[in-house]
């Protein structure tokens, strides 16, 4: 990681096949880090959960929503997307 920026773009060059670093440092909207989402959770995913893309919207939303002084979005890393899991869980399972 670079010392100056903080972020792996600096020296990270963008793969081809989306790894995960490429993913989140690229992060730019909520469709993104819906993607972001399905691609652990959703049919196929690294751990799959049969996810929907409306199923990790309403999640997100409902997370957000939650966030404050104790809990903060991190730019869509995986901290939000575990938290993000994490409702699911609640409403779905």
């Amino acid at each position: 990681m670079s010392a100056m920026s903080g972020h792996f773009i600096n020296w990270h060059t963008l793969c081809t096949i989306g790894c995960t670093v490429c993913y989140i440092s690229n992060m730019k909207n909520f469709q993104e880090f819906i993607d972001y989402v399905l691609s652990f959770y959703g049919d196929g995913g690294l751990y799959p959960q049969g996810r929907t893309r409306e199923q990790v919207a309403y999640a997100t939303l409902y997370y957000l929503d939650s966030c404050n002084d104790m809990v903060e979005w991190g730019d869509g890393d995986s901290l939000d997307r575990e938290r993000v899991r994490d409702v699911m869980n609640h409403f779905y399972d």
